[in-house]
């Protein structure tokens, strides 16, 4: 499984989590600010969770400009590799 992959579960996993919400149409392409209406507060705790599943530290503002989910993933993969 290719690391994109791999974030993209976590995400998948942690979204709903952070929103407390069941989220069946999630995926990469759903945009996480339009669509889901995340707050910068709730993308940093859906950061942690990344962070903590790879004991790594990931730099917020590369997310910045990120608009979906596989956007994020993306950013995430590039990061951690």
């Amino acid at each position: 499984m290719e690391l994109r992959d791999e974030v993209l579960e976590i995400l998948f996993r942690e979204i709903p989590r952070v929103l407390k919400t069941e989220l069946p149409d999630l995926n990469a392409d759903t945009n996480f600010k339009t669509e889901l209406g995340m707050k910068s507060f709730e993308l940093a705790n859906m950061l942690a969770a990344v962070e903590d599943e790879y004991d790594a530290y990931i730099k917020y503002t590369s997310l910045i400009h990120c608009n979906t989910v596989g956007d994020m993933a993306d950013a995430i993969a590039k990061q951690l590799s």
